[in-house]
């Protein structure tokens, strides 16, 4: 089972569990400027139960080793680029051209002008 425990610095969880940055957002708890404090009074500022806060983490990182998931904190630089740039990028590349085309239908006349213009992503062209 994990090593996170109640004492674990809220920063430290996320870095060992990035999922985890989610559930912090949802709660409102600070794990970036304000991380460096325990799970515990992190919980107890946000007048939530520490141990619920606790399990809702264990039970992201089973999910996450029933699913095989990688550990990017293994990667070097070059292959956690990639990796970020193939999970995250490649998406949200697709949704713009979907999103500019449709755009480009209902109001062709800025996308005409844009088009010739370097304000055009180029792959839109």
């Amino acid at each position: 089972m994990s090593q996170l425990t109640l004492d674990t610095h809220v920063c430290d969880i996320v870095t060992a569990l990035p999922q985890s940055a989610d559930l912090f957002r949802s709660l409102r708890i600070d794990f970036c400027c304000g991380g460096k404090i325990s799970l515990k009074d992190a919980a107890k500022e946000r007048e939530l139960k520490p141990e619920e806060v606790l399990n809702s983490i264990n039970e992201i990182e089973d999910k996450r080793k029933k699913q095989g998931g990688i550990d990017p904190t293994t990667f070097g630089s070059k292959t956690l680029v990639t990796y970020i740039q193939e999970k995250y990028h490649e998406g949200l590349r697709e949704e713009f051209a979907v999103t500019c085309a449709l755009h480009y239908e209902s109001c062709p006349c800025s996308w005409r002008k844009a088009s010739a213009s370097s304000a055009c992503p180029r792959n839109l062209r």
